[in-house]
């Protein structure tokens, strides 16, 4: 390995190979106020790489331990290292893999000496980086996270629908009938007996900004505050709810639903009105979350099942679609996400930021079927049905995936606090479990 020396005030590199101190001209073109980067190649391997004020004298010392032909390649920048977010002297060098690998940056001049046999051929230009140099990655920041599960509860009776309460807390509710409270540390509190809300078809769960909860049943839609009682409001919707979602109208408290045959309704206020066809149904256990967005009085935004379409709707009327002509690569779910805007999560795993007029893929990494899609700092999470879960950052991009314990099926990720709930079916016992993931920095390893 090579070490960086200013040992005397001379324009030139100086390297040592054994039988002597052989000195080189700097490289032509040298920037006043620049930098460079000399990597050092040996038997076609990288074994060194040193960054430099183009202005320092001399510029390089190193000392070769090896024998045999050496490259020493310049890559050039009219920038300070500052500028480039270097420091002077040995560069770090990483495996590509690890987390907040970088590459070098894209020089403005780049050239090459050839040693060989105690001779130098003097410095030419090169078109573009040897392979080896264009391999090398360097240490830099891992703004990513890891998640140990901190606390876990296994549930007696799996949850059919899960919504957060804006509290703090979620929402839940078991086969039964039965509403619960559950913390950041997965413990669970029962808020509601057994049977006090109907068991058959039971899917889907809304908190109001009115303070009144909604829930999708086979016989339609109950609402009522947190406590009960609740009041069947809509009985001509014969078709299991599977989502809902609403906000304040002028009107009154405006309420949506997606079922299980395939319809868009609207709920509330007023008589219950079928909006679309073709939305499709889920089969998740807790299929309720990620089909339809409330924007604003009478506007929503949905998945079409089958298609996996997105559509804009307003005041009852289609006014936008986005298709997704490839098999797999539309929304099974769909979420709001501050700083990214409307993302959509395919059934197959794949990452898009949808507008009206637009889809960017993001490079999402294949962890097959995911689910689970939620906000997160500075971008998302999400999980698959093989127990990964992923991070998206929006200032650094795709995290390595973390393996949660058991590889569970995750269902749904809900950030809460300093802690994230993660809903699982375990994959050994096939028991629904509430996962209290506890973020920490990721050893970037």
């Amino acid at each position: 390995m090579g070490r960086r020396a200013l040992l005397a005030a001379l324009p030139l590199a100086l390297v040592s190979c054994g039988g002597g101190d052989l000195y080189l001209g700097p490289p032509p073109d040298l920037t006043d106020g620049g930098s460079v980067v000399f990597v050092v190649l040996q038997e076609g391997e990288a074994t060194t790489a040193v960054a430099v004020s183009a202005d320092a004298r001399p510029l390089l010392a190193l000392t070769l331990e090896r024998s045999g032909p050496t490259q020493v390649v310049a890559l050039q920048y009219a920038e300070p290292l500052a500028a480039l977010g270097l420091e002077e002297g040995d560069l770090s060098l990483v495996a590509p893999e690890r987390c907040g690998a970088v590459r070098i940056p894209t020089q403005d001049n780049l050239h090459r000496v050839v040693l060989e046999d105690g001779r130098l051929s003097g410095w030419e230009p090169l078109g573009e980086r040897p392979a080896a140099v264009e391999a090398l990655r360097l240490a830099g920041p891992c703004p990513c996270m890891a998640f140990p599960v901190a606390d876990k509860t296994v549930l007696e009776r799996s949850a059919v629908a899960v919504v957060e309460d804006g509290q703090g807390r979620l929402l839940m509710v078991t086969r039964g009938g039965a509403l619960w409270s559950v913390t950041p540390d997965a413990a669970i509190e029962q808020l509601l007996p057994d049977s006090a809300l109907p068991s058959g078809g039971l899917r889907a769960i809304h908190l109001g900004t009115d303070g009144e909860v909604w829930v999708g049943v086979d016989e339609g839609v109950l609402h009522g505050p947190f406590g009960g009682p609740f009041t069947e409001t809509a009985t001509t919707i014969d078709d299991e709810l599977r989502s809902l979602a609403g906000g304040p109208g002028p009107d009154g408290y405006e309420v949506f639903g997606a079922t299980e045959g395939g319809r868009l309704v609207q709920l509330a206020p007023g008589t219950p009105r079928t909006l679309a066809r073709r939305l499709g149904g889920g089969t998740l256990p807790t299929a309720q979350e990620g089909r339809i967005i409330w924007e604003g009085p009478g506007r929503v935004v949905a998945t079409e099942h089958g298609t996996w379409d997105i559509f804009w709707m307003e005041e009852g009327v289609e006014v936008a679609r986005q298709n997704f002509p490839i098999n797999g690569q539309g929304a099974l779910r769909i979420k709001e996400i501050p700083g990214m805007g409307l993302v959509a999560l395919s059934p197959v795993g794949a990452v898009m930021v949808v507008t009206r007029s637009a889809v960017q893929t993001l490079p999402a990494p294949d962890l097959g079927s995911s689910n689970g899609l939620s906000a997160f700092p500075e971008g998302l999470i999400y999980g698959s049905e093989t127990g990964f879960l992923e991070q998206y950052r929006v200032d650094f991009g795709f995290c390595p995936a973390q393996t949660l314990p058991g590889q569970p099926r995750i269902l749904g990720l809900y950030p809460m606090g300093d802690r994230v709930l993660a809903v699982v079916v375990a994959a050994q016992s096939g028991k629904m479990e509430l996962l209290s993931l506890a973020p920490e920095p990721l050893d970037p390893g």
